[in-house]
């Protein structure tokens, strides 16, 4: 039998957490969409690594599903409130309304307008944040020329740093069958998109309801959403294009409705709820990469 010495197993785990950085995330829910921040402010997370610490996210069966993973940083710049880079580099709107909610509870607000910085776009995105009946609302003001095509009877709708592919379908899609028709559409991904979408929309209760299966390459993940800002935008304007639609709301899997609206000339608001479900921290090393997460229960911001 190997016997160890109690002192030097204290000593080795002291030295261990000394060689670590602990780190805080956020879970929230956006529409449905749960979404994990990881507070990454003192840049200790080199962001050559966040797609590994996304996937140990991810995969944490503790945090109760998680759809997306993003990162705070000090933003590049002077003038904007923060900074979010997503898990893939990609766009993410509705992380980008749990964000703004974020800053708003930090400032002790219950209403404001936030400059952000993000992944998938040069220049800072507005974030507005309201309540309504104690519910907070984010709303994001997207400013883009989005290409909109069609062939075979499939959409494609380009936007900053993801490209959705979209069939209209009279009943919801299974995820192994978006997985499918994503397979098929492969000849049509290209490398200067961090982030594939397949969408299926449907009628649904006098609207819309779309279901989104979203591949990031650098994580190597398909997700399919339970609500998905992007890929709202981009049903909306298929459904511009295709029936005339200039306003609408549209339901997401998780029985929740985002709003998108066209606010001006290729500028897109898309708007809904957002609250936060709990805080917790977890450890990373830069040359082993994650290494634990403990979660506080608390459903307070920190």
């Amino acid at each position: 039998m190997l016997f160890r010495d109690p002192a030097l197993e204290r000593e080795k785990r002291s030295a261990c957490s000394e060689m670590m950085n602990g780190f805080t995330l956020h879970k929230f829910d956006a529409g449905g969409n749960p979404t994990v921040l990881v507070d990454n402010v003192s840049g200790g997370i080199h962001g050559g690594n966040y797609p590994e610490v996304a996937r140990n996210i991810l995969n944490n069966k503790g945090l109760g599903g998680v759809d997306q993973v993003g990162f705070i940083e000090k933003p590049q710049r002077e003038g904007p409130d923060g900074r979010m880079v997503m898990m893939g580099g990609e766009l993410c709107i509705n992380a980008l309304r749990c964000y703004g909610g974020f800053l708003a509870s930090q400032r002790q607000l219950t209403a404001g307008n936030f400059s952000i910085e993000t992944s998938g776009v040069d220049t800072p995105i507005l974030v507005t944040v309201r309540s309504e009946e104690g519910i907070t609302i984010s709303k994001v003001q997207l400013d883009c020329v989005p290409v909109v095509s069609i062939a075979d009877d499939v959409y494609t709708v380009d936007l900053p740093g993801i490209r959705h592919h979209i069939v209209f379908t009279p009943k919801p899609l299974s995820k192994v069958e978006l997985r499918r028709r994503l397979a098929n559409m492969a000849c049509h991904h290209h490398l200067e998109f961090e982030a594939i979408g397949m969408i299926a929309i449907s009628p649904f209760n006098g609207s819309f309801l779309i279901s989104p299966l979203v591949h990031v390459l650098a994580t190597r993940t398909s997700i399919m959403e339970t609500s998905c800002g992007s890929g709202s935008l981009a049903a909306y304007l298929v459904l511009a294009n295709s029936v005339g639609m200039t306003q609408t709301k549209l339901w997401q899997p998780s029985g929740e409705c985002l709003e998108v609206e066209e606010v001006g000339r290729h500028t897109y608001s898309v708007e809904g709820s957002v609250f936060p479900i709990f805080t917790g921290s977890f450890l990373f090393e830069g040359s082993t990469g994650y290494s634990g997460l403990v979660i506080d229960g608390s459903a307070k911001f920190v």
